[in-house]
């Protein structure tokens, strides 16, 4: 849930958009709370790993006490629309964003 509370964006702005950062932040948060809650320790690490590059490109905890209620109000909406296509959608559009950024493969 820790990861739930992190990204930016404007609130009013889609809840699945993968160009946003606070929607991959939350989804990667969700993930890894998801995989915990399965026994995926794997898949929960790499999705706080991915989660913590994000943060980390826009400022790291500073960024993440700044956006936190944004991040917040994202999270409830995509609980609220109950689509599990476009939570599924979001995570690999968001997933294979950062596999492309060249940065991120160097860690």
């Amino acid at each position: 849930m820790s990861m739930l509370l992190a990204g930016c964006a404007n609130a009013d702005e889609p809840t699945f958009d993968s160009s946003n950062p606070v929607s991959c932040m939350v989804i990667f948060g969700v993930a890894a709370n998801g995989a915990k809650q399965v026994s995926q320790p794997a898949v929960a690490d790499e999705m706080i790993r991915r989660a913590s590059f994000l943060a980390g490109q826009h400022g790291g905890l500073e960024w993440i006490k700044k956006v936190m209620p944004q991040s917040i109000k994202v999270g409830r909406k995509m609980e609220a629309a109950h689509d599990e296509r476009a939570t599924i959608r979001l995570l690999e559009e968001c997933v294979a964003k950062q596999n492309a950024d060249p940065h991120f493969n160097v860690r």
